[in-house]
């Protein structure tokens, strides 16, 4: 028994060295960033990129954390305008898949997975797409944070639990 508690104490150091910590001081928020997976700060904005998938790779995937003032709204009140408002209005077609509700880090948090469809130019090709979007919103100290994993629909499992585990490392920090 002793043998397995290190083993798997092992393999949670390794996993956990694979991680990097990355914290926005101008946004008031850290994560932690899965291994291979690019950081790219923008003021209070950040953006973690999936590893690229060379000529395979038609989407740039990613996950983005960004904040804006709740004017005294209630974590239920914004989160209602997001899905009912908001995102229908910027998203054609907007579809949920499911929705809940997850305390992280202390911090009560309203979440949705919706999916979208569009169409577009990739070089001189007309394609069609369907994206998910796992989006996440955060209350604390009247702001609101929003955290957006998008990825085409056939590509979005893959990615799923990497989002996550940034999502579920999420830390207001002022």
């Amino acid at each position: 028994m002793r043998h397995l508690i290190l083993l798997i104490l092992c393999f949670s150091i390794l996993d956990a060295s694979a991680q990097q910590a990355f914290q926005n001081k101008k946004g008031g928020y850290q994560i932690i960033v899965p291994e291979r997976w690019t950081v790219e700060p923008e003021d209070e904005i950040t953006s973690v990129y999936a590893p690229d998938e060379e000529e395979m790779d038609t989407w740039k995937e990613k996950l983005e954390i960004s904040l804006t003032d709740a004017n005294d709204l209630n974590l239920e009140d914004a989160f209602n305008f997001y899905i009912q408002d908001d995102l229908p209005t910027m998203y054609n077609g907007l579809k949920i898949v499911r929705q809940g509700e997850e305390v992280i880090n202390g911090l009560d948090t309203k979440w949705v997975l919706f999916s979208f469809s569009g169409s577009g130019t990739l070089g001189t090709t007309e394609v069609s797409f369907t994206l998910y979007n796992l989006f996440y919103l955060v209350l604390k100290n009247n702001k609101l944070y929003m955290l957006n994993g998008i990825a085409e629909k056939d590509y979005y499992q893959k990615l799923e639990s990497d989002y996550l585990k940034i999502v579920r490392s999420f830390q207001v920090t002022k």
